[in-house]
């Protein structure tokens, strides 16, 4: 007997309801849906991608923008063009991180706080790098602008090359023509955030360069050169380039704390020095005239007269009349204003209590102004006491302050009051130099002797002379009318005379002419020995009588 199992029912009361058809259905409707959602999906993601796009551009645009900014205002702070383009491409790779960061953190799913920290600094990286620069090249740049400023001094030992070599590097960021045949590179070396520049200049062993130097005064250029290439690790090396042999100087420059506390600053302004004239006027030896107190200047003048010539040895008519008064330089500089001043000075310089400090460095290169040999890191000045070094340099000052303080090419000429100075020699009127030699001369702390120099205020007076002495009134024709026939004529050879009312008269081949304006000196009459005199007599006695 068969069994046949009978087919599924998957109807089940009460709701009768076939489970097979449903599935059928319910499974249809999930695919309709599942493709849905994918067809959503698929939308999403490509405006996700449309988005993400959008977002490239934007920063892309903005960082573009924001370079051609940055790039701009480098320029107008005075940042050499070669730093510039480096600086740029730095920024620009910055930019690129930033623009990554910034899509993660956007469309980023799975970040964590920690990951949207780092990426939120990288993205803040790009403006604080990007002004920060701007800060330290303004630093620079304005140093650049008055490195070859005389009010100004570079950083850097006179002595070995240093100062030298930071002076062409910073001529080569600045775009200077250091010298024709020089090879000079300048680079941004730092990394990261780290704003390092260097620079090489390389100019010729046999350039005329040096030969330039020399001549405007660098004496002692070459002197640093050998010095710097005796050094170690010294700023001067020499190369060979293309077989021809160079002095190269590096300069290495750390921006990132430029002109900062511990950092570096290769451009400083000079401690100003005392000035001659306003020093004297501050302890009231001179006023704002110039003119000598009465209290330093000796009251017994020295006079001297002398007959004036021409550059022919011929008398001119005229009587030259100097009176000299010494002003007391040892007098001055022993009054107690002077040193207080002096001393006032000194402590400004090295026991100044300012912030910040003078540097070691400034104090040197103040010691170079005033002429010093003095080095404050040689054993001398580090042995020596407080009021040994406070001597050492008041000296020096006291000796700057004096030094060529009436130099002979300001020496004035012709009538008036001056304030000249005279070396001590075997022409010195002997009044002088007796008067001189007993007083002393403030910089030897001797009595003055022959080769000293002395200040003088000078009065000189010229008139004609008329045979008289120094009385009676005089004037120009008397003192052609003490002259001799031939000495008159040697006169009017040298230079035409004006008569009052009779016209000008010369010599032209030992004769009196008068200039009666007509073309040729030919034509001038002649005037006789015997009637010029007539006319210089009556002319005379015209101006005594006015």
């Amino acid at each position: 007997m068969g069994y046949t199992i009978p087919s599924g029912d998957y109807s089940l009361p009460p709701l009768q309801v076939n489970v097979g058809a449903e599935l059928g259905r319910s499974f249809g409707s999930a695919l309709a849906a599942y493709g849905a959602r994918r067809d959503k999906e698929r939308k999403e993601a490509a405006q996700l991608l449309k988005d993400q796009d959008a977002t490239k551009n934007t920063i892309a645009i903005n960082q573009a923008e924001a370079l051609r900014k940055f790039g701009s205002d480098l320029q107008a702070k005075g940042v050499p063009q070669i730093l510039i383009e480096q600086y740029q491409a730095r920024a620009a790779q910055k930019g690129k991180d930033a623009m990554q960061a910034q899509l993660d953190m956007e469309f980023g799913q799975d970040m964590t706080d920690e990951q949207r920290m780092q990426n939120a600094t990288i993205v803040a990286g790009v403006t604080n790098y990007t002004t920060s620069t701007l800060t330290q090249m303004g630093a620079l740049a304005s140093d650049l602008d008055v490195v070859n400023d005389t009010d100004y001094v570079v950083y850097g030992d006179d002595t070995n090359g240093e100062q030298l070599a930071n002076t062409f590097g910073l001529n080569a960021f600045k775009g200077s023509m250091i010298s024709p045949d020089a090879i000079i590179n300048g680079n941004l070396t730092g990394e990261g955030n780290i704003n390092d520049i260097g620079s090489t200049v390389s100019i010729p062993v046999n350039s005329p360069y040096w030969d330039t130097a020399k001549s405007a005064g660098g004496t002692t250029v070459m002197d640093q050169v050998e010095k710097g290439l005796s050094l170690t690790n010294g700023r001067v090396t020499e190369q060979e380039i293309e077989g021809k042999k160079y002095y190269t100087f590096t300069t290495d420059v750390n921006l990132n704390n430029y002109e900062s506390a511990g950092g570096v600053d290769l451009v400083q302004k000079k401690i100003p020095t005392l000035k001659s004239d306003k020093t004297l006027q501050t302890i009231r030896a001179m006023d704002e005239t110039g003119a000598w107190s009465k209290a330093y200047v000796d009251q017994n003048p020295v006079t001297t007269s002398n007959l004036q010539v021409d550059e022919k040895g011929v008398p001119t008519g005229y009587k030259i009349t100097k009176s000299y008064n010494i002003v007391d330089v040892n007098k001055i500089i022993g009054s107690k204003p002077y040193q207080d001043e002096i001393k006032a000075e000194y402590d400004a310089v090295f026991n100044s209590n300012s912030t910040p400090p003078v540097s070691k460095f400034l104090q040197q290169n103040y010691l170079r102004q005033i002429g010093s040999s003095l080095n404050i890191n040689s054993e001398k000045w580090k042995n020596a006491s407080p009021e040994n070094r406070r001597k050492f340099v008041m000296d020096d000052i006291t000796e700057k302050l004096w030094e060529n303080y009436f130099p002979p090419s300001k020496n004035k000429e012709g009538d008036g009051a001056s304030q000249e100075q005279m070396i001590l020699d075997k022409d010195t009127p002997i009044e002088i130099l007796s008067k001189a030699k007993s007083m002393f001369n403030p910089l030897t702390l001797q009595n003055y002797k022959e080769g000293d120099t002395i200040y003088l205020i000078k009065d000189q007076k010229t008139r004609q002379d008329d045979g008289e002495g120094d009385g009676g009134s005089v004037d120009q024709y008397s003192a052609f009318l003490q002259m001799t026939d031939d000495k008159l004529i040697e006169a009017l050879k040298s230079a035409p005379l004006s008569v009052t009312s009779r016209g000008t008269f010369q010599v032209i081949g030992n004769k009196i002419l008068r200039n009666d304006g007509s073309d040729l000196t030919s034509d001038f009459p002649q005037v006789t020995m015997k009637a010029f005199r007539a006319m210089l007599r009556k002319a005379s006695a015209t101006e005594r009588n006015k």
